[in-house]
Protein backbone atom coordinates (compact mmCIF):
# COMPACT_ATOMS: atom_id res chain seq x y z
CA UNK A 1 0.00 0.00 0.00
CA UNK A 2 2.37 2.34 0.77
CA UNK A 3 4.55 1.90 -2.69
CA UNK A 4 0.85 2.65 -4.55
CA UNK A 5 0.99 5.91 -1.95
CA UNK A 6 4.39 6.55 -3.05
CA UNK A 7 3.31 6.43 -6.91
CA UNK A 8 0.39 8.10 -6.24
CA UNK A 9 1.69 10.82 -4.36
CA UNK A 10 4.64 11.24 -7.26
CA UNK A 11 2.21 11.76 -9.94
CA UNK A 12 0.27 14.51 -8.03
CA UNK A 13 3.66 15.98 -8.12
CA UNK A 14 4.29 16.05 -11.76
CA UNK A 15 0.60 16.81 -12.77
CA UNK A 16 1.00 19.81 -10.41
CA UNK A 17 4.31 20.62 -11.75
CA UNK A 18 2.81 20.27 -15.49
CA UNK A 19 -0.47 22.08 -14.61
CA UNK A 20 0.86 25.13 -13.17
CA UNK A 21 3.87 25.63 -15.94
CA UNK A 22 1.51 25.04 -18.49
CA UNK A 23 -1.28 28.29 -16.84
CA UNK A 24 2.02 30.32 -16.25
CA UNK A 25 3.53 29.68 -19.59
CA UNK A 26 -0.07 30.93 -21.43
CA UNK A 27 0.10 33.67 -19.64
CA UNK A 28 3.19 35.41 -20.15
CA UNK A 29 2.79 34.41 -23.98
CA UNK A 30 -1.01 35.06 -24.13
CA UNK A 31 0.48 39.16 -22.34
CA UNK A 32 3.45 39.12 -25.32
CA UNK A 33 0.57 38.13 -28.07
CA UNK A 34 -1.81 40.83 -26.53
CA UNK A 35 1.28 43.42 -26.28
CA UNK A 36 2.21 43.47 -29.42
CA UNK A 37 -0.67 42.81 -31.68
CA UNK A 38 -3.62 45.33 -29.80
CA UNK A 39 -2.85 48.87 -30.02
CA UNK A 40 -3.71 49.51 -26.24
CA UNK A 41 -3.10 52.47 -24.36
CA UNK A 42 -0.05 52.90 -21.92
CA UNK A 43 -2.07 52.45 -19.28
CA UNK A 44 -2.70 49.03 -20.54
CA UNK A 45 -0.01 47.99 -21.22
CA UNK A 46 1.93 48.96 -18.25
CA UNK A 47 -0.80 46.31 -16.20
CA UNK A 48 -0.23 43.39 -18.92
CA UNK A 49 3.70 43.61 -18.28
CA UNK A 50 3.23 43.94 -14.36
CA UNK A 51 1.19 40.50 -15.39
CA UNK A 52 3.87 39.04 -16.92
CA UNK A 53 6.67 39.79 -14.79
CA UNK A 54 4.58 38.46 -11.76
CA UNK A 55 3.65 35.51 -13.82
CA UNK A 56 7.48 35.07 -14.56
CA UNK A 57 8.33 35.60 -10.89
CA UNK A 58 5.98 32.89 -10.02
CA UNK A 59 7.33 30.25 -12.29
CA UNK A 60 11.35 31.16 -11.32
CA UNK A 61 10.23 30.16 -7.59
CA UNK A 62 10.45 26.72 -6.80
CA UNK A 63 7.81 26.95 -4.08
CA UNK A 64 5.35 27.48 -6.77
CA UNK A 65 5.82 24.51 -9.03
CA UNK A 66 7.22 22.07 -5.81
CA UNK A 67 4.97 23.74 -2.70
CA UNK A 68 6.44 21.22 -0.39
CA UNK A 69 9.63 23.07 -0.96
CA UNK A 70 7.90 25.98 0.78
CA UNK A 71 7.32 26.91 4.52
CA UNK A 72 5.63 24.26 6.88
CA UNK A 73 4.03 24.46 9.50
CA UNK A 74 4.72 21.65 11.89
CA UNK A 75 4.51 20.67 15.78
CA UNK A 76 7.08 21.90 17.51
CA UNK A 77 6.94 18.98 20.50
CA UNK A 78 7.71 16.35 18.57
CA UNK A 79 11.19 17.95 17.66
CA UNK A 80 13.75 16.62 19.74
CA UNK A 81 16.81 19.44 20.76
CA UNK A 82 19.48 17.03 19.30
CA UNK A 83 19.48 13.90 17.62
CA UNK A 84 22.18 12.67 15.06
CA UNK A 85 22.99 9.07 12.88
CA UNK A 86 25.00 6.50 15.26
CA UNK A 87 28.38 6.20 14.00
CA UNK A 88 28.15 9.26 11.29
CA UNK A 89 30.78 9.43 9.55
CA UNK A 90 30.40 13.07 7.72
CA UNK A 91 30.48 16.35 9.89
CA UNK A 92 30.03 20.09 8.18
CA UNK A 93 29.75 23.07 9.70
CA UNK A 94 26.71 25.40 8.33
CA UNK A 95 26.98 29.16 9.00
CA UNK A 96 23.96 31.34 9.43
CA UNK A 97 23.07 34.98 9.08
CA UNK A 98 22.45 36.80 12.42
CA UNK A 99 18.98 35.97 14.07
CA UNK A 100 19.02 32.49 14.46
CA UNK A 101 20.72 31.81 17.53
CA UNK A 102 19.05 28.84 19.89
CA UNK A 103 16.41 27.98 17.06
CA UNK A 104 16.73 24.57 15.95
CA UNK A 105 17.88 22.98 12.39
CA UNK A 106 16.65 19.67 11.24
CA UNK A 107 18.07 18.53 8.45
CA UNK A 108 18.07 14.90 6.28
CA UNK A 109 20.29 13.58 3.50
CA UNK A 110 20.43 10.04 1.37
CA UNK A 111 21.68 7.10 2.74
CA UNK A 112 24.99 6.20 2.74
CA UNK A 113 26.01 2.79 0.76
CA UNK A 114 29.04 2.04 2.85
CA UNK A 115 30.73 -0.44 -0.04
CA UNK A 116 30.33 2.19 -3.09
CA UNK A 117 30.25 6.12 -1.99
CA UNK A 118 30.26 6.37 -5.79
CA UNK A 119 27.11 4.60 -6.04
CA UNK A 120 23.83 6.15 -7.62
CA UNK A 121 21.05 5.31 -6.46
CA UNK A 122 18.02 4.28 -9.00
CA UNK A 123 15.77 6.96 -7.14
CA UNK A 124 14.84 9.22 -4.42
CA UNK A 125 12.93 6.52 -2.56
CA UNK A 126 15.98 4.10 -2.43
CA UNK A 127 17.72 7.13 -1.66
CA UNK A 128 16.62 7.99 1.26
CA UNK A 129 15.01 4.83 2.33
CA UNK A 130 13.68 5.15 5.81
CA UNK A 131 15.03 8.41 6.40
CA UNK A 132 18.10 7.27 8.85
CA UNK A 133 20.14 9.42 7.85
CA UNK A 134 18.76 12.64 9.75
CA UNK A 135 19.14 15.20 12.69
CA UNK A 136 18.16 18.05 14.74
CA UNK A 137 20.79 20.73 16.31
CA UNK A 138 20.72 24.08 17.73
CA UNK A 139 22.10 27.01 16.03
CA UNK A 140 25.13 28.46 18.47
CA UNK A 141 27.33 31.66 17.52
CA UNK A 142 25.49 31.78 14.74
CA UNK A 143 26.50 28.06 12.75
CA UNK A 144 25.67 24.48 13.53
CA UNK A 145 27.20 21.22 13.20
CA UNK A 146 25.74 18.74 10.82
CA UNK A 147 26.26 15.20 11.85
CA UNK A 148 25.86 12.45 9.01
CA UNK A 149 26.16 9.46 6.66
CA UNK A 150 28.16 10.71 4.01
CA UNK A 151 25.40 10.51 1.19
CA UNK A 152 25.64 8.78 -2.00
CA UNK A 153 23.65 10.47 -5.06
CA UNK A 154 20.71 9.60 -6.90
CA UNK A 155 18.44 10.13 -10.13
CA UNK A 156 15.29 11.59 -10.78
CA UNK A 157 13.20 11.99 -13.78
CA UNK A 158 14.75 11.32 -16.90
CA UNK A 159 17.55 9.86 -15.32
CA UNK A 160 19.33 13.36 -14.42
CA UNK A 161 21.88 12.51 -11.61
CA UNK A 162 21.65 14.24 -8.23
CA UNK A 163 24.85 14.97 -6.85
CA UNK A 164 25.61 14.62 -2.91
CA UNK A 165 23.75 16.68 -0.74
CA UNK A 166 21.81 17.41 2.39
CA UNK A 167 18.66 19.45 3.15
CA UNK A 168 17.59 21.57 5.94
CA UNK A 169 15.02 23.64 7.35
CA UNK A 170 15.15 26.42 10.15
CA UNK A 171 12.58 26.02 13.08
CA UNK A 172 11.07 29.92 13.11
CA UNK A 173 9.88 31.47 16.24
CA UNK A 174 8.62 29.42 18.78
CA UNK A 175 8.74 26.26 16.36
CA UNK A 176 5.31 26.98 15.09
CA UNK A 177 6.55 27.12 11.36
CA UNK A 178 9.26 25.84 9.44
CA UNK A 179 11.40 27.28 7.04
CA UNK A 180 11.69 26.55 3.23
CA UNK A 181 14.07 24.04 2.46
CA UNK A 182 17.86 24.43 1.93
CA UNK A 183 19.72 22.25 0.00
CA UNK A 184 23.84 22.32 0.59
CA UNK A 185 25.76 20.32 -2.11
CA UNK A 186 28.63 17.76 -0.32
Amino acid sequence: MCNNYKMDMNLRIWLHFIILSIILLFTIVHILYMLVVFDNYIITKLFYIIIMVGAIFLLLQPSTLLPFLGHSAFPATVIVDEKYPVNYSYQYTLELPEGHNGKKIIYWAAKEDKTDNNKVFDNPWIAYDNYENVGVTKVKNNEVIIKLHLPNGYKVGMGREVKPHFHYRICCEKNIMLSQVYTVNI
